[in-house]
């Protein structure tokens, strides 16, 4: 057996891992866009809204108010101008690495995941929540929420980027748990903050996930090494 067979070998398992995985966000965004369509998560997402809000008065969120401007703060890591500069940042690196080939394939697949968030919007044109008053403004239709897939999407891109990296298994880890946190607290701000249903963000996590590892795993079968240096 050569050295190329003993490597595809012991990267089998995390692919086909990996490829679980997108089935499973492929079909629990279908469930969700199914279950929205046929109106049928209305009771859980009204419930689970009013649970970041104070009973006695739900157009005030939970905590007290510098929890608020926390948490609006938090959800703008999943706006237009951060994602933007997150993406712009990351392929400077690439450029200035002369990985120029992976940075062009970065490119398409963060373009490519805001894309398919607008379409799947208009394709949906569900409302905004008028359940609770809006701590921020918010365009467009609300599923899948467009803040939380486009976090998910880069946050996980420049995770897995920097997780490949780096030889020491801890920090492989560490940087991922970053990378899954950020994605989770943009989702979780965006519902406290009232702009989003819970089943928008949940559509989020799940479209933005599997675009991400499909992303990834193209990209891996293309070339072995997505960072062949090391850097730590």
């Amino acid at each position: 057996m050569n050295m190329s067979s003993k490597k595809f070998k012991s990267t089998e398992p995390v692919i086909l891992s990996i490829i679980l995985i997108i089935i499973s966000c492929l079909w629990g965004f279908i469930q969700i866009a199914d279950s929205v369509i046929e109106d049928e998560m209305t009771s859980y997402d009204r419930s689970l809204l009013l649970a970041f809000r104070n009973p006695a008065d739900i157009s005030d969120p939970i905590g007290p108010s510098f929890v608020e401007h926390t948490m609006t703060d938090l959800s703008a890591l999943g706006s237009f101008a951060v994602i933007f500069t997150v993406t712009v940042a990351l392929l400077g690196f690439l450029t200035l690495r002369r990985q120029f080939r992976l940075a062009i394939f970065i490119f398409i697949s963060l373009i490519g995941g805001s894309a398919l968030s607008t379409i799947l919007k208009s394709m949906f044109m569900r409302p905004r929540p008028d359940l609770v008053t809006h701590l921020t403004g918010a365009q467009l239709s609300s599923f899948p929420s467009g803040h939380t897939m486009s976090a998910t999407v880069v946050y996980l891109t420049l995770g897995a980027l920097l997780a490949e990296s780096v030889r020491r298994e801890y920090v492989k880890i560490y940087i991922l748990c970053w990378a899954i946190f950020l994605a989770f607290i943009v989702g979780v701000s965006r519902v406290y903050i009232g702009v989003h249903w819970p089943s928008d963000v949940l559509a989020g996590w799940m479209g933005g996930t599997g675009w991400a590892l499909l992303c990834w795993l193209v990209e891996r079968s293309l070339r072995p090494s997505i960072l062949r240096r090391k850097v730590l």
